[in-house]
């Protein structure tokens, strides 16, 4: 791992948010320790996931409104629940925005 590397990770992983990248069909790119910590998943198994599997299903069903709205504003902010891998959930405030993550493109949502 390049220096560069280490650092963007370093200060990813120890961000006292949970923070996801997504792209833009809601797959989930990365997450950093606290959303896995949260969550009660391992990094890998949400790296299999989409954000719509954390979600309430009345969001889940929202969610291509809400990336058509982020397309155009290139941020959002809101509220919603996520659920624990346990099945409790509890509420977050997102703070979405549009990013260039390289070739995959995407979103960062932090909650």
């Amino acid at each position: 791992m390049r220096a560069s590397e280490a650092r963007y990770r370093a200060l990813f992983d120890n961000a006292n948010d949970a923070i996801y990248v997504l792209d833009m069909d809601g797959r989930i790119l990365d997450a950093n320790r606290v959303a896995c910590e949260r969550l009660g998943y391992s990094r890998d198994a949400l790296l299999q996931m989409r954000i719509t599997q954390l979600n309430t299903l009345e969001f889940a069903a929202s969610l291509s409104a809400r990336m058509d709205t982020l397309r155009a504003q290139g941020y959002l902010l809101f509220e919603t629940l996520h659920i624990r891998q346990d099945g409790s959930m509890f509420p977050i405030e997102a703070n979405v925005r549009l990013i260039d993550y390289g070739e995959a493109g995407g979103a960062e949502h932090r909650a």
